[in-house]
This record gives structure tokens, sequence and C-alpha cells, in this order.
């Protein structure tokens, strides 16, 4: 898996993440001609594994009485396994996790204050 470092592709990450964790109020928006693929983000062919790993580490979050701290990367290399990563791949998708792991956790606690 070659390197992907570029501006785009983290800002891509970032997006998915955040409409996987904001918290919007989407009453009345029908009203306004809205519907729900109005908030539907692309999820390009290069970051579907990297977004793979995410959703399934969803029920993996750290919590202390500040709300959520972080992932807990123990359960990754499980989820590697079970998706057949190889292991070459595997240090390109953890720095991708840690952009959306960033991102979701500044939407968590922007939606709790």
């Amino acid at each position: 898996m070659f390197r992907r470092n570029d501006w785009f592709t983290r800002k891509k990450l970032v997006e998915v993440a955040k409409a996987l964790y904001q918290q919007v109020d989407k009453s009345g928006l029908e009203f306004l001609g809205f519907t729900e693929d109005d908030f539907s983000v692309d999820i390009y062919p290069e970051n579907e594994l990297s977004v793979s790993v995410f959703q399934r580490m969803g029920s993996q979050w750290r919590y202390s009485f500040g709300g959520a701290t972080g992932l807990d990367y123990n359960a990754l290399p499980a989820i590697f396994d079970l998706l057949g990563i190889k292991k070459k791949e595997r240090p390109q998708i953890f720095s991708d996790l840690q952009i959306m792991e960033y991102t979701a956790l500044a939407e968590i606690h922007k939606s709790n204050k």
C-alpha cells in the first residue's frame, strides 16, 4: 500500500469521522427541502479499509469522568485479522484511524458542551 499523507485524503477522513459523530438536529429541515442524503459523505475507495476499521472500533472508546478519551487500541489486532488486513497496510490504516479518532473526539466533546 502506498503512503497517503496528502491533504485531500486527510480531509476526506476528517469528513467521514465528523459525519459519524456529529450531532445534527435534523428536525424541521424537511420543511426547508433537505433530505437524509444531504447529510451523507462519500467514502473514497482508498479510504474504505480505514473507515471500516474505524467503524468496527466504535465500541472500543475509553471513557473517564470527562467523557471519551480515545480508542482502546488493544482490540485493533483482532479487527485487522478479522478484516484480513495485511501487516504492510496496517501502519497507514493506523495513521488514518488516528486522524478519524481525533476528529471524532472533537465532535463528541463539542456536543457535550
